[in-house]
């Protein structure tokens, strides 16, 4: 089924391989992020959040305006400085950020054709896409272990709306936060 629908993409929208229809094909969902876990030691956690550029400063093309740099870098900061505010641990394990990374992952969708009435006047279309990519490090007092990571990323970015996270190690157990609602056992 799934080739069937790769190569139907690959006929109607001009794509020049199926590898481009199929990596097409995989676009993202805006409002909904993915977030890796990890306890690492007994008292240091780290995670890598995939979202939409949207969700983060409200567009997804490569900004040029200075309007728009300066949203993107709004957003990016913000993601990047408020991580005790996205992650909700328990106060009495006294956890601090170590580390945190953001970055912008700019990709332009392939030239496709878009046909009208005349296949002769074939024009040529192109947009954007882009994800933003940040890694933690938290070192915390006490060990992790037992214990409930909740979040705050809908409240700070109101274009989260749904969180995936995916704990990597002994419970790798998805759950799906909506909203900031639930937290994650450690």
């Amino acid at each position: 089924m799934i080739r069937y629908l790769f190569l139907v993409a690959f006929i109607f929208n001009g794509y020049e391989s199926v590898a481009e229809a199929r990596k097409s094909y995989k676009a993202h969902v805006h409002g909904h992020a993915t977030l890796g876990i990890s306890v690492e030691k007994p008292t240091i956690l780290a995670a890598e959040l995939v979202v939409d550029s949207a969700s983060i400063y409200g567009f997804e093309y490569a900004p040029v305006k200075p309007e728009d740099k300066k949203k993107q870098k709004e957003g990016l900061d913000k993601l990047k400085g408020s991580a005790l505010e996205l992650f909700k641990f328990d106060s009495s394990l006294g956890c601090k950020l170590t580390s945190a990374t953001v970055t912008v992952i700019q990709e332009s969708k392939p030239k496709k054709k878009v046909y009208g009435y005349s296949r002769r006047k074939a024009k040529l279309s192109s947009g954007e896409h882009s994800e933003v990519k940040a890694s933690y490090s938290f070192s915390c007092k006490k060990p992790l272990k037992g214990t409930k990571l909740g979040f705050g990323f809908s409240k700070q970015f109101k274009g989260i709306q749904e969180l995936k996270v995916i704990p990597l190690g002994k419970s790798d157990k998805t759950q799906i936060i909506e909203n900031d609602v639930g937290a994650v056992e450690l």
